[in-house]
């Protein structure tokens, strides 16, 4: 059924945010939507396999969805797997937000979590080896 699931985050400056996921996480954009005044209206990005779309907060405004009294970010969390936390943490961690260091869960992952310069909050974990693969 589904083969995909793209976020499309409200922020207020697109081409700020672009600029942030290209300096830290090295993604690459694909295409963008131009505004006046050499901004950004809308943006998607690709992060290894992930895809991550980026729209003026401004825009939806426009549209007829009142969100002028709603700050960006928000209460939901952006779960994210990687091939190991522990590296991805120490080359971003002082270039971000951390709002938790790696912890090993009771579920078997180490993960952390950052928020980015709009105020989304994600997590960032790495399957860790059950005990039959350590031996």
């Amino acid at each position: 059924m589904f083969v995909a699931l793209t976020p499309n985050l409200y922020v207020k400056d697109v081409k700020k945010s672009v600029e942030f996921w290209k300096s830290i996480f090295s993604a690459e954009l694909l295409t963008h939507v131009p505004g006046d005044n050499d901004t950004y209206v809308w943006a998607m990005l690709k992060i290894g396999g992930v895809g991550l779309m980026l729209q003026s907060l401004a825009t939806v405004v426009e549209e007829g969805i009142d969100y002028n009294n709603i700050e960006t970010g928000g209460t939901q969390s952006f779960y994210l797997d990687c091939e190991n936390a522990l590296e991805l943490y120490e080359l971003i961690k002082d270039k971000v937000n951390i709002l938790s260091p790696p912890e090993e869960t009771f579920y078997n992952t180490t993960e952390f979590n950052f928020t980015d310069i709009d105020g989304y909050m994600f997590t960032v974990a790495t399957d860790n080896p059950s005990q039959e693969e350590k031996e």
